[in-house]
């Protein structure tokens, strides 16, 4: 599904900690990575990595891990940056001068040029990789290097949502498309801005379409909660419920057609899969509330009924 993926319980026990600093330490990031036993939770490492043409994403999950980029390390001459996104326990981290802690949702840039360690007990982490090269003010980025991104920021959480909605797009491939690349590139740049507001000029050409594509993978995600308004959605990406609504706009969508689309997806995939339920206790699973409205949209989108869908996808040969 992704270009690469590699997961320690896919080995036997006894070369779970030398594979895993092999391929990993050594090969896609040049630290020394060290499994440290006395955290509470046993070492494992799993991650699944998709590339563009000047940046890698990498969803990870592990525990009982400490990191460090020393000076050895520094000779490869790798001057890029990684951002970290951590979900779960609080991370210590020591760079460039910088000693914090990361909450969950919260954010730290990394330079690769700089020495640096952090400490993992037990965490799921984004990992978004990106070469010194592709930024217009790489300075920034340089200021920018162990300052702790705390959870909320506007612009973090545009980052983060937008992340997943690349995340999702580039599953089928492993690839990151240009465009998503480029808008990523600049909500980094901004978020490592510093200014008042946590924006930077390099990046307001990208948040009309990293909004849109981040709310839109927000409902996508949480489309079967039948009370799912613009309000929560729109506060998932760091906007007001009147922003999210003129973003959308101003991308010819409406949340009511985003939503209703989004819940006719699920319904489709259930049908053609064969799901022998009712049809409307599919229809209400996927955040219906009206069983006749349903119908009329499902048959204005597909010229059919679901019961014919299901019967076509069902149908032998």
């Amino acid at each position: 599904m992704t270009a690469l993926r590699f997961s320690t319980s896919d080995l036997p026990d006894r070369d779970r900690v030398p594979l895993f600093q092999d391929i990993v330490s050594r090969r896609f990031i040049n630290t020394e990575m060290l499994v440290n036993p006395r955290y509470p939770k046993p070492f494992h490492f799993d991650m699944a990595m998709a590339a563009g043409t000047g940046l890698r994403i990498a969803e990870v999950s592990f525990a009982a891990v400490d990191v460090r980029r020393g000076p050895a390390h520094l000779r490869d001459g790798d001057d890029g940056l990684t951002c970290f996104l951590p979900r779960g326990t609080p991370v210590r981290t020591d760079h460039a001068g910088r000693r914090g802690v990361i909450a969950s949702g919260g954010a730290v840039f990394v330079i690769h040029g700089k020495p640096g360690a952090s400490w993992w007990p037990d965490n799921a982490v984004t990992l978004l990789q990106l070469p010194r090269r592709v930024f217009v003010d790489p300075g920034a980025i340089d200021r920018a290097a162990g300052f702790v991104h705390a959870p909320g920021r506007p612009l973090l959480k545009l980052l983060r949502a937008y992340l997943r909605s690349t995340w999702q797009e580039a599953g089928t491939t492993g690839l990151v498309p240009e465009a998503a690349e480029r808008n990523l590139v600049a909500l980094v740049e901004g978020l490592a801005a510093h200014t008042v507001d946590g924006m930077a000029r390099a990046a307001w050409p990208a948040l009309g379409p990293a909004r849109v594509a981040a709310m839109r993978e927000v409902i996508a995600r949480r489309a079967a909660e039948p009370r799912l308004d613009m309000r929560a959605v729109a506060a998932a990406v760091g906007l007001s419920e009147r922003s999210g609504h003129l973003v959308l706009a101003a991308g010819g969508l409406t949340f009511t057609a985003c939503l209703a689309a989004a819940r006719l997806d699920r319904v489709q995939a259930r049908l053609e899969a064969g799901d022998p339920g009712r049809i409307i206790e599919i229809a209400l699973d996927a955040g219906f509330g009206d069983v006749a409205h349903f119908n009329r949209l499902f048959r204005a989108r597909f010229g059919m009924t679901p019961t014919e869908m299901r019967a076509m996808a069902t149908r032998p040969g």
